[in-house]
C-alpha cells in the first residue's frame, strides 16, 4: 500500500524542489506516490515541474491556468478521486517533512490506525511557524485531532 501525497504549488520552484527532495530523503522508500497540482505558476516553473514528471519524481502533474488557492482546492480533490489507495496526504510546496524515526508519514499512518474514523490527514504548520515544526506535533503521545469537516471513512 502506498500513500498518495498531493503537493500544491505556486511559483517557488526552489521550495518545491527542496520539499520533494526532503520527502524522498525523510520518507521510507516505496511507501508513497507524489502528485503535484500547480496553481498557475509562470512558464519557467511549469517547465521545471514537467521535468520532475519526466524524471518520475512525481507520479502526476496537473497545471491550472490560474491561482485558485490551496485550501480545499477542487483540482486536488479531483486528483485524489482518481487514486484508489485508502490514504492521502495533502501538503504545500513550502512544508518540509521533519526528520523523525519512524518517519513522519509512518507516524501519520499510526494516528490513522488508532482513529479509523479519519479518512483524510494532512501535515499543517501552526501559524507563524516554519519548516521543521511538525516534529514535536507528531511526536506527542496523545495527538490532538480536530475534525473540521467530518468525512465518512471508507476504512471504518
Amino acid at each position: 500500500m502506498k500513500v498518495n501525497i498531493f503537493i500544491t504549488s505556486w511559483h517557488r520552484k526552489e521550495m518545491t524542489s527542496k520539499t520533494i527532495d526532503l520527502i524522498y530523503q525523510r520518507t521510507t522508500p516505496g511507501t508513497f506516490r507524489l502528485h503535484l497540482f500547480d496553481n498557475g505558476s509562470d512558464r519557467s516553473t511549469q517547465d521545471f515541474l514537467y521535468g520532475l514528471l519526466k524524471e518520475k519524481k512525481i507520479a502526476s502533474l496537473h497545471l491550472d491556468s490560474r491561482n485558485t488557492g490551496c485550501m480545499y482546492n477542487k483540482g486536488v480533490y479531483h486528483m485524489m478521486n482518481e487514486c484508489k489507495d485508502p490514504y492521502y496526504c495533502v501538503t504545500d510546496n513550502d512544508v518540509y517533512p521533519p526528520k523523525l524515526e519512524p518517519d513522519w508519514l509512518q507516524q501519520m499512518l499510526g494516528i490513522m490506525a488508532v482513529h479509523p474514523e479519519i479518512a483524510f490527514l494532512t501535515p499543517q504548520l501552526p501559524p507563524q511557524k516554519h519548516s521543521g515544526c511538525l516534529g514535536p506535533l507528531l511526536q506527542q503521545s496523545q495527538p490532538q485531532i480536530e475534525a473540521r469537516h467530518p468525512i465518512q471513512s471508507p476504512r471504518g
